[in-house]
């Protein structure tokens, strides 16, 4: 069973190395490519595996991806940078987040009836935000900068603050006597060993002399980092997801030189992780859910896709000096990617009494998504491109080039 997978996934993975420079240019998504692929070997096609979300493989595989992008994610975090450019992300995380969960909660409760806990954990669920489905868009030239930060911050950010909710509400549904102290020195456990093992080793590795780094194990000096907190915090139960997050943030912030040597290493891994896991998520889909769907799914998917963010995204930079297509563009942009998919195991994990029922509208909603964005960020990007290429045509006056000057940014010399 798992050599016709894995023949599979190592085809798409070579035809994802063939189209990823037209990946840069049109519609086509690798993250969409693995994802169809996975669909292609499960129950609708080929029928080449009767995988399980709960086996012990999966989701250790998703567990491992999980960690992965939590790290790197925390690298990703400059907190120098954020005490600059802090007021457009903090909002969106601060109030736009919690106003999306919300409304995603209360929908869920009435269109699927579930109780307000399992409802409340569809919203969490879905409420983080991810930058690798609209990669063309962040990564295009034209693309202001402040939207640049909302969407890069944000979606860096609401991996793990989401995570703490969705670990409170799954020990909730699941335990009929919740320990409340229990699952917050867990919680607060693991931000601990997360933020003093990196700070603790790379001081250590500073202050001894005689100890350096060899430059073909440099990339491994994160990779250890992490690695040595995961088995710690197994040891210790405490929790692994937040440690790894606080990991890559110390880590990041404390070793500029350790952060840098694990940049290139850790994408490659992460994304790797990240594909594998989704063909995974492919796997378990039946395309049944969609055929056979009632309107009840569709009418939920309409509500994620396009009411909670966008009305949550509005209503925080409403008074904010922003132009209307920077804020549509924030609004239609959440994609729900990797850190939804990764959550969604954990409704098997934990062993939730309508588990399968949950999935079913998570997966829905998450595919839906992952077409929609990921194939519409080239588009948004080529727009924003032509607007720069416009705009540094155009001559500018004498006042608009002052007025570049003291804010800093640089500007053509006036007519």
């Amino acid at each position: 069973m798992y050599t016709d997978i894995a023949l599979v996934f190592a085809v798409t993975l070579l035809i994802a190395v063939l189209i990823s420079g037209q990946t840069q240019r049109t519609f086509l998504s690798t993250s969409v490519l693995f994802l169809f692929a996975g669909i292609l070997a499960g129950p609708s096609f080929l029928r080449l595996s009767d995988v399980q979300p709960e086996n012990p493989v999966e989701t250790t595989l998703a567990t491992l991806a999980l960690v992965s992008v939590l790290f790197t994610d925390g690298m990703k975090v400059r907190l120098d940078e954020l005490r600059r450019i802090w007021r457009l992300p903090s909002r969106a995380l601060l109030f736009g987040m919690p106003l999306t969960f919300v409304i995603m909660t209360v929908a869920a409760h009435l269109i699927f009836s579930l109780s307000w806990l399992e409802a409340a954990l569809i919203g969490a669920i879905l409420s983080p935000t991810d930058p690798v489905f609209i990669s063309q868009l962040i990564e295009s030239e034209g693309i202001p900068q402040r939207l640049r930060h909302l969407l890069g911050v944000e979606s860096g950010l609401n991996d793990g603050i989401a995570l703490p909710v969705i670990l409170i509400l799954l020990q909730l549904i699941t335990s009929e006597t919740p320990e409340p102290l229990l699952m917050l020195g867990e919680l607060i456990g693991g931000v601990l060993v997360g933020i003093a093992v990196p700070w603790l080793f790379i001081k250590f590795e500073q202050r001894i002399r005689f100890l350096y780094v060899g430059t073909i194990y440099e990339p491994l000096n994160a990779f250890a980092i992490g690695l040595f907190v995961i088995v710690l915090c197994e040891a210790l139960h405490v929790n692994t997801f937040l440690a790894a997050f606080s990991a890559g943030i110390t880590v990041g912030n404390v070793s500029t030189e350790v952060r840098v040597a694990f940049e290139g290493f850790g994408r490659t891994l992460t994304e790797l992780l990240k594909l594998a896991a989704l063909f995974f998520f492919g796997l378990l889909i039946n395309l049944n859910l969609f055929v056979d769907s009632g309107p009840a799914n569709y009418i939920f998917a309409a509500i994620v896709l396009i009411i909670a963010r966008p009305v949550a995204i509005y209503i925080v930079l409403w008074k904010q000096d922003i132009p209307n297509l920077e804020k549509a563009t924030a609004a239609w942009f959440g994609p729900k990617g990797f850190a939804s998919i990764f959550y969604s195991f954990f409704i098997f994990q934990f062993a939730l009494p309508n588990g399968y029922e949950l999935f079913n509208i998570l997966a829905f909603t998450i595919v839906l998504s992952i077409v929609a964005h990921s194939s519409t960020d080239v588009f948004f990007g080529r727009y924003f491109q032509r607007a720069a290429e416009r705009a540094a045509e155009e001559p500018i006056s004498l006042e608009d080039a002052l007025e570049g000057i003291q804010e800093g940014q640089p500007s053509a010399d006036p007519p």
